[in-house]
């Protein structure tokens, strides 16, 4: 599976801007870095699938509550 990345801009809200997703990890650097110099801060993040996540809580779960 690709991975996909993400840039963050934050705007001094709750909620940050956010641009992408890109499959290309330096390309969505360069972007993060660009922001940070001439608008605000900008980090890069990965994206995370919702459903492997949930599958994880809930394997993680399962274990803890065998005896």
């Amino acid at each position: 599976m690709t991975k996909l990345w993400a840039v963050l801009l934050d705007i001094g809200t709750a909620d940050p801007l956010v641009y992408g997703p890109t499959e290309d990890e330096d390309t969505a650097r360069d972007f993060a870095a660009f922001l940070t110099t001439e608008v605000e801060p900008a980090r890069v993040v990965e994206l995370l699938s919702p459903t492997k996540q949930l599958i994880s809580f809930w394997k993680h779960h399962n274990e803890e509550r065998k005896p």
